[in-house]
């Protein structure tokens, strides 16, 4: 193995092993992409509160429709400005 060689071989292994602490293209594209699934996340959770909640709201079937009625105002707000946020 030449020294030519051998320095090819060091440069494919360094990059292969590129961390995330490398500013590199590939490794921001990765950093955005779970940025992205960990917001989509958040708001389906959100979303899954709302349901859960409304679901609750129902099955109990709460007198004051008052209450119940901010109470899901509230979450769909939430839900909202999660979106609109990002």
């Amino acid at each position: 193995m030449n020294h030519h060689m051998a320095w090819q071989y060091r440069k494919t292994i360094d990059s292969s092993t590129i961390g995330p602490h490398q500013a590199t293209p590939t490794a921001l594209s990765y950093t955005r992409k779970w940025r992205s699934i960990s917001e989509f996340l958040q708001i389906f959770y959100l979303s899954i509160q709302c349901t859960l909640t409304s679901l609750s709201l129902l099955h109990y079937q709460i007198r004051s429709t008052c209450l119940s009625q901010s109470l899901l105002a509230k979450c769909f707000t939430a839900v909202g400005s999660t979106l609109l946020l990002h």
